[in-house]
């Protein structure tokens, strides 16, 4: 996966699509853009990160309403990230810490670890879920 820029180095930049909506976050700089069509530039509004809600390695949202925000061996799961009313912090499992991109898609959450090397068990398992 040599075409996907290393997230190190680009820590607190993630896009993402929550409902109706799609969000460009700028951790770095603390706001985010939401619109519901970049392409048509509708509805494009910036707004400004809650304290709690910045400095994350990565950013996803899911179906579900929530971002997810993972801070080193933690994440965030939050509705609103201007507000944080209704933040929530759980640990992350020791496999699914370190990742280099995470994702959320259909339904499922995705984490791409772009050197690791699976086990056998691993990969076995990973086979099985697939069929």
């Amino acid at each position: 996966m040599k075409g996907i820029i290393p997230k190190k180095k680009t820590k607190g930049t993630d896009f993402c699509g929550v409902n109706d909506y799609y969000y460009i976050i700028r951790s770095d700089l603390g706001c985010y853009m939401q619109s519901s069509n970049f392409n048509k530039g509708l509805d494009i509004t910036i707004l400004s990160l809650h304290p709690a809600c910045q400095n994350g390695d990565h950013y996803f949202g899911s179906g579900n309403g929530y971002f997810y925000i993972i801070k080193g061996k933690s994440y965030r799961r939050v509705s609103n990230l201007t507000t944080d009313s209704d933040g929530v912090v759980y640990s992350l499992h020791p496999n699914c810490q370190g990742g280099d991109h995470y994702l959320g898609a259909f339904g499922k959450f995705y984490i791409i670890f772009q050197k690791r090397v699976l086990t056998e068990e691993q990969q076995t398992l990973i086979k099985t879920r697939m069929l």
